[in-house]
């Protein structure tokens, strides 16, 4: 991947980030999930996956066309990247984010941060971007991590460019 691409990918990253610290609002939800370590090892959540997940964070992570496919993207296309992170408790909590933009070659740009979220508060920043000619095709995975001292919460967007 080019150099100034990558350089590119990586300021879009590094604003949703950015954006996250001051809660820019987002609307478009494609994945949301959260995790629980501690039930990590239970058979059942191969039956239920959502006992895996930390009661205490909720994340989502969005990419979304403007296109008639909303899965899909062409050049000339409006694709919206975004994450949320909420607490859902009425504490303070020290969380550490992970923003994970994974290419279709399998090349990643990673963003980590710790950031603190005040009780019942929701992070929620979003990007929007059109698709150039010289983007690489294929498939694109945005996935957001949060976590703090009772486990980690994740969840994993994906878009095809064509």
């Amino acid at each position: 991947m080019s150099t100034n691409l990558r350089s590119k990918l990586s300021s879009i990253v590094l604003l949703i980030g950015v954006m996250g610290l001051i809660g820019a609002p987002a609307f478009a939800t494609t994945a949301t999930s959260t995790e629980n370590p501690e039930l990590a090892q239970s058979p059942e959540l191969a039956q239920n996956p959502e006992l895996a997940q930390n009661p205490e964070l909720t994340v989502s992570a969005s990419l979304t066309s403007n296109g008639p496919n909303p899965d899909v993207a062409t050049v000339g296309n409006t694709v919206s990247a975004a994450f949320s992170v909420t607490n859902k408790t009425f504490k303070f909590l020290k969380v550490k984010l992970r923003l994970l933009l994974t290419f279709p070659a399998g090349e990643t740009i990673p963003l980590s941060l710790t950031i603190p979220l005040a009780p019942t508060q929701t992070l929620s920043p979003q990007v929007t971007i059109t698709v150039p000619d010289f983007l690489p095709k294929g498939v694109y995975q945005l996935t957001t991590e949060a976590s703090d001292a009772n486990g980690a919460s994740s969840a994993t967007a994906t878009i095809t460019i064509r």
